[in-house]
């Protein structure tokens, strides 16, 4: 995404993007701080970060839940912040952010293990139901959101011509739980 805006000289745009993501995968480092856990490592991926807890069985499901969500709710404030400097100062940049964080707080949103969606879903199942049943109805709900995030991703290229973001997310969720199912069985 970043070389579309730099061959298309928007490179502007570029520090609204990296600013959101990066504000996001702090409001999870700050949580998993405040939750008395240890980060061991992070990976940068393609769509964001993975973040490992080295004293992961010190973390309790509601507060992974909170670690969870505290990305999303980063990105919301990140949200109002923008919306209202925009309403004063109208600046196009100001509008890109806000639809920057917003559309990284919808798509996190979603059930799909392993966005924060899915993690907070996977996480609040573990406090009701044991863990069999826990992983088989998280399961099945990230499948059936897949498959509605790739029909979606489909319809929008196939009306746009050209916008494949949504497909691609969609493609990269369905190797991330391939992966992940195939690290659960081994």
């Amino acid at each position: 995404m970043m070389v579309v805006f730099v061959i298309s000289d928007a490179t502007l745009y570029i520090f609204p993007i990296i600013l959101s993501a990066a504000a996001h995968e702090m409001g999870h480092i700050l949580a998993i701080y405040l939750s008395k856990g240890k980060i061991s490592k992070i990976h940068i991926l393609p769509f964001g970060a993975q973040i490992t807890i080295f004293n992961k069985e010190n973390i309790s499901y509601k507060k992974e839940i909170i670690i969870s969500a505290s990305g999303v709710l980063v990105n919301f404030i990140l949200l109002l912040i923008s919306v209202i400097l925009n309403y004063y100062f109208d600046m196009q940049i100001l509008l890109f952010m806000s639809f920057c964080n917003l559309s990284l707080m919808l798509i996190n949103l979603v059930p799909i293990y392993p966005l924060d969606g899915g993690r907070i879903l996977y996480a609040f199942l573990l406090l009701k139901l044991d863990i069999v049943k826990a992983t088989l109805f998280s399961d099945i709900l990230s499948l059936i959101f897949l498959v509605l995030l790739l029909s979606l991703g489909i319809y929008v290229f196939i009306v746009t011509g050209y916008n494949f973001s949504l497909l691609l997310i969609g493609v990269y969720l369905v190797f991330a739980y391939i992966v992940k199912s195939f690290i659960r069985k081994c």
